[in-house]
C-alpha cells in the first residue's frame, strides 16, 4: 500500500542520514552500523523469520548498535530535511505561479 511505500522511503532516508552522520563523526560506529545493515539484509534474504520484514529488523537492530540518542538524532535530521524540501517546493511553485501571471 501507499503507506508502506512512504514508510520504507522514510526509513531509507533516515538510514542514509544516519550513515552520513556516523561517517563524519564516528567512523568506527559507522562500520558497525554498516555491518548490522548487511547482517539484517543477509538474514532477511535467507528467510529468517526474525528478519522479515527487513524494515522491522533494521528498526529493531540499528538503535541498539548506534545508540538511542544517535537514532533519534537521525529522525530529527530526516524531518528537517523533508521540511526543507517542502519549503523549497512551495517556493518554486509560487515562483512558477508568479511568472505565469506576469
Amino acid at each position: 500500500s501507499k503507506m508502506v511505500v512512504v514508510e520504507r522511503l522514510n526509513l531509507a532516508l533516515r538510514i542514509r542520514i544516519l550513515m552520513k552522520l556516523l561517517q563524519r563523526k564516528d567512523p568506527n560506529l559507522f562500520s558497525k552500523a554498516r555491518q548490522a545493515l548487511k547482517y539484517c539484509a543477509e538474514k532477511n534474504k535467507e528467510g529468517n523469520q526474525g528478519f522479515i520484514p527487513l524494515s522491522t529488523s533494521i528498526r529493531r537492530t540499528l538503535p541498539k548498535v548506534v545508540g538511542e540518542k544517535m537514532w533519534q538524532h537521525s529522525e530529527m535530521c530526516r524531518r528537517w530535511a523533508i521540511e526543507q524540501a517542502s519549503k523549497k517546493k512551495r517556493l518554486q511553485q509560487k515562483r512558477t505561479a508568479d511568472s505565469t501571471q506576469a
